[in-house]
């Protein structure tokens, strides 16, 4: 029986990628070829099947279907693989997977992420000593190297209860960044490039401070462990296997620990570009640094202050929105499915664009402004369900979908507490490269001015 024209399967747009330049050419052509031949596009010429979605039902139907929605693909990017075995973000899925994100979700309950979160207004702080020099001397600074120094300070506390030394936190930074900025590159490793080499060289010695601190812990004991102690570590070193009761392996550890610490790493390319947005918004930033002096005054923000920064948060969602901590998080039809009359076959790529949905004229109108008023308490109630998940959806959502929002309000109320900042070149934009996160492709330069007095606070209001 010949279908009825209506009841014809859709047919996607057809797009070719280059598989040798960069992951950041590929995805200038996606998002051509969305401009060009629709919202849903297939990739022609690859030995897989791979669908590119950036309409907000597609992207529900994908993350909500019970099998394909919690699926990824079991041939990831290879040093992902490489560096987080089995870990629960690269996990390919299944009754395997789901046991273990039940087990380190643990990690991640509100009373751990208090202790996390609690620690940021001390770290940036710190951070902002050193800035000190430089806003006195009106000089600006490329803000990217503190901001990933004060995260690696953050992670190690988060995961080890552990306080880097300045030299230490330097180098942790300098090899989890080269690590990150490296993450997406096609070409394997086996291959003795010298960048692959480093490669390899800088997981080894971050791999090594990670086995340290297990072996440290698992010395301890843990009933021996101070019971006030709450990090990642602690959680993973009691679980058992729930078939053979035996603790978890050194390396089963390990793994999570390098999906979450690669993952909270990405807070600190967050707040690299919410400086940049917040450096050419004036007037948004005027309205942060009034709301933290009504909230804290001259302390330190704080936990119990989270509820009243409510512009603060709007910043944030904006911010996240325009750069989300991944440009895509892709899922594997484990069997065929229907996506609004396009057909999808088993063992296809199906790549949620969450950066083009974030930026999807349709949904946002004028999409690249910054304008924290569109997650205004109003305004919320307009945004279509699906047009925004910065931390993805459905079972693999994000385990830091709470924790990262709590950081960069707590780190945006500290800095905006004592300076306001001025993004140079004025007028300028960087380039985004596009891999595991967002990165940008150039300095972050800021201008610093000190907010010294309350009057300099009345005139803000």
């Amino acid at each position: 029986m010949t279908p009825r024209p209506d009841e014809a399967p859709k047919r996607p747009g057809r797009v070719r990628v280059s598989l040798t330049g960069s992951m950041s050419h590929m995805v200038d052509g996606i998002a051509i070829a969305f401009e060009r031949k629709g919202d849903v596009l297939k990739v022609a010429g690859l030995p897989i099947d791979v669908f590119f979605f950036r309409q907000p039902e597609h992207i529900k139907q994908i993350y909500s279907h019970p099998v394909n929605g919690q699926t990824k693909c079991p041939i990831a990017i290879h040093r992902e693989k490489w560096l987080s075995g089995r870990g629960g973000h690269i996990h390919p899925g299944g009754a395997e997977w789901k046991t273990r994100r039940v087990e380190v979700q643990q990690a991640f309950s509100r009373e751990h992420l208090n202790v996390y979160a609690a620690r940021i207004p001390e770290l940036m702080h710190t951070m902002l000593e050193g800035w000190a020099a430089f806003a006195g001397a009106g000089t600006s600074l490329d803000v990217r190297s503190d901001i990933q120094v004060m995260i690696a300070r953050f992670n190690f506390g988060m995961l080890f209860s552990r306080t880097l030394g300045d030299d230490e936190a330097l180098r942790i930074a300098g090899i989890s960044h080269y690590i990150s900025e490296h993450y997406a590159d096609r070409l394997p490793l086996w291959i003795p490039l010298p960048s692959h080499l480093k490669f390899r060289a800088c997981w080894a010695e971050l791999r090594g401070y990670f086995l340290d601190e297990i072996r440290r812990r698992r010395l301890q004991g843990v009933h021996k462990q101070d019971a006030h102690k709450q990090d990642v570590l602690s959680v993973l070193v009691a679980l058992r296997d729930t078939q053979t009761g035996a603790p978890w392996s050194e390396r089963e550890i390990l793994d999570e620990l390098a999906s979450v610490y690669f993952g909270s790493a990405i807070m600190g390319t967050g707040l690299i570009w919410m400086l940049h947005a917040l450096g050419t918004n004036t007037e948004v930033q005027e309205k942060l640094i009034a709301e933290t002096y009504a909230v804290a005054g001259n302390r330190l923000p704080a936990l119990r202050d989270l509820a009243r920064l409510r512009y603060t948060m709007m910043v944030v969602r904006e911010a996240v929105r325009l750069y989300p901590p991944s440009w895509a998080l892709p899922r594997l039809s484990k069997e065929p499915m229907e996506v609004d009359g396009y057909q999808i076959p088993k063992n296809a790529l199906l790549v949620p664009a969450i950066y083009f949905v974030h930026r999807h004229p349709a949904y946002w109108p004028e999409p690249d402004r910054f304008d924290p008023e569109r997650f205004s308490v109003e305004n919320t109630k307009k945004i279509v369900s699906g047009s925004y998940f910065p931390f993805g959806r459905g079972q693999r959502t994000c385990l830091g979908l709470t924790l990262a929002p709590m950081v960069f309000q707590l780190a945006l109320a500290t800095l905006f507490q004592r300076y306001r900042v001025q993004f140079e070149p004025q007028g300028s934009n960087p380039k985004i490269d596009f891999g595991f996160e967002l990165l940008p492709s150039g300095p972050i330069h800021v201008r610093l001015a000190p907010i010294e007095s309350d009057k300099d606070f009345q005139v803000a209001q």
